[in-house]
């Protein structure tokens, strides 16, 4: 859609209809808007030819006189140069970008820069920074639009008018090896076996200085899951371990690519996520839930459910939610952080578990 006509300039000084120069964060954007209509490459553009173009592109008013201004600024920014300085008096100059101010960078879009603004809100708050690097560029490009134009499109409100929060306990990232993210991700894309050194939560857990042990791994797929990066592995080394398990990539001590690559399996990434490998003790399978629930739980289950095939049953004796879930830690943990709103009935062993949690939690703070 064009533009709507900023100004149209009645004089050599003035480039507005009050007799004054634009602001100075308009007189920025036109810049800007210059730099995207000069060529990169000779044989370059006249003012007249530039100043047709801006015309067409952004519905420039103004005149032939403010053109060659605004080239003057540019060149004295080492931004544009002259293709020839030796033409004849009468030729017109040809002007191009300069290749060595990375001038030909182009202008950002508002919406684009808002999408990039909001995504870079969010990635902070659960990626770690070593995953950002390749989104630099362009989130410099969206900062550096955003500051020139925030008071001239109101769209860039849009920033201060929504948040992401996460649904649980917000935590920092763990620090990563970047050389070790590197080496992970080439043998991810390349199909390489990785030899690594990995310290694992149990000898982290048990030994007073734990040492790492030395696996050779096959990297299967990369997951963010809240603000922890994981890997997913099967082993190479180990034969008897036929599964794929998900290793937080903050625990990997050294990577070093081999040369042998990983065995063909028939499963993607997206079959181990839907057998639950990030839901940790997910071995035990799918079980039927059977629980009691207060009416605060039935309302936050009937808008969000626990699975496809859930039900619920208001009857005389109380609130009743049936569904197939995974029966992993995570399924544990959700239950025992809503217990005082849900009971489970079935299986009889998770009902067990839980009771056996909460009477320990209860000693804990009883003492």
């Amino acid at each position: 859609m064009p533009r709507a006509p900023r100004s149209v300039q009645t004089d050599d000084k003035d480039d507005s209809e009050d007799g004054g120069r634009p602001a100075v964060s308009e007189t920025i954007e036109r810049y800007l808007e210059l730099l995207e209509v000069l060529p990169s490459d000779p044989p370059g553009m006249t003012p007249n030819e530039l100043l047709s173009a801006a015309e067409k592109r952004f519905n420039w008013k103004i005149n032939i006189r403010t053109i060659h201004r605004y080239l003057l600024g540019l060149k004295e920014k080492g931004l544009a140069q002259i293709v020839a300085d030796d033409l004849p008096a009468r030729e017109p100059r040809r002007w191009v970008r300069s290749p060595e101010r990375n001038a030909d960078r182009k202008r950002m879009e508002t919406g684009k820069a808002v999408a990039h603004l909001l995504l870079d809100r969010i990635a902070r708050s659960i990626l770690p920074s070593e995953l950002l690097v390749s989104l630099q560029d362009d989130l410099e490009k969206a900062r550096e639009h955003a500051y020139l134009r925030r008071k001239a499109d109101h769209r860039l409100g849009w920033t201060d008018k929504v948040a992401f929060v996460p649904d649980s306990l917000r935590r920092l990232p763990p620090a990563l090896d970047p050389n070790v993210l590197k080496t992970l991700q080439t043998a991810l894309l390349d199909g390489k076996q990785v030899e690594c050194e990995y310290l694992s939560r149990d000898r982290k857990r048990t030994e007073r200085d734990p040492k790492p042990k030395l696996h050779t791994l096959e990297i299967r797929g990369l997951v963010q899951r809240g603000a922890s990066l994981y890997a997913i592995v099967t082993y190479a080394s180990r034969p008897e371990r036929i599964g794929a398990y998900p290793y937080p990539v903050g625990r990997f001590v050294s990577a070093k690519l081999l040369t042998a690559k990983v065995t063909h399996r028939p499963e993607t990434l997206q079959d181990y996520l839907d057998r639950g490998v990030l839901e940790f003790d997910f071995q035990r399978g799918r079980i039927p839930l059977r629980a009691r629930i207060d009416n605060d739980e039935m309302v936050t289950l009937t808008e969000s459910p626990l699975s496809e095939d859930q039900q619920i049953r208001v009857t005389s004796r109380g609130n009743f939610v049936t569904a197939t879930v995974l029966d992993s830690r995570m399924l544990e943990n959700y239950l025992l952080s809503h217990c005082t709103h849900i009971e489970v009935l079935e299986p009889v062993e998770l009902r067990q578990r839980l009771s056996a949690k909460l009477r320990a939690a209860a000693k804990v703070y009883a003492a």
